[in-house]
């Protein structure tokens, strides 16, 4: 009992620490006119927010070694609409399975479907009629999970390559893939299709 105790302060704590960050990035945007500059506190706010719900998901959670994974992908999905869609026409489908995954894989995982998301949702539907994003995660056989992260709109430049990109947001893709042992296929034929397989245990 004592250390649940513990362990459910050490994530209040750690969500709350968290929260304070993001205000004053908040707070600092106010001082900002060039939108290139807002746009980069936007962002690193909704990457602290991505890590922050973890923790509070663990500190709502009875058992301290699951989150509701489905739950989670929710939140996570409405926090990047309202800080990069606002109240767009975006349609967004979430097919998400309640796998097991650990805070280890979650938050990795967490900050690479908030990256793909700000990403389509700033750039995929410049002039596109009928935008949708789709977000599902399943499990496949051998104890892996896929997670698939695709959009309608105006698919990737000709000869992109995600290794050459300087755009922060998918660097810390190609870094986050890594970090969780993930293989990526990306297909920019006809939208944008991210594809994820990793394992459901680290």
């Amino acid at each position: 009992k004592e250390k649940e105790v513990l362990l459910r302060e050490v994530h209040h704590r750690v969500k709350n620490n968290m929260a304070v960050i993001s205000s004053m990035l908040s707070l600092q945007s106010g001082y900002v006119d060039d939108e290139k500059y807002l746009d980069m506190f936007n962002e690193s706010q909704s990457r602290i927010r991505s890590m922050a719900l973890v923790h509070e998901k663990l500190y709502q959670s009875e058992d301290f070694a699951h989150i509701d994974v489905n739950d989670y992908i929710h939140s996570l999905v409405v926090n990047v609409r309202d800080t990069f869609g606002g109240s767009s026409n975006i349609n967004t489908k979430l097919r998400i399975q309640n796998i097991n995954l650990d805070i280890d894989t979650l938050i990795p995982c967490g900050l690479i479907i908030n990256e793909v998301l700000t990403n389509a949702y700033k750039h995929a539907f410049n002039g596109h009629g009928n935008p949708e994003i789709k977000v599902s995660l399943s499990r496949l056989k051998h104890g892996n999970v896929s997670l698939v992260i695709s959009d309608n709109g105006n698919g990737l430049p000709e000869g992109f390559d995600i290794q050459k990109s300087r755009g922060l947001g998918l660097k810390l893709i190609t870094t986050l893939v890594k970090q969780i042992n993930s293989s990526l296929e990306i297909d920019g034929s006809d939208g944008t299709t991210f594809r994820f397989v990793f394992s459901e245990k680290p």
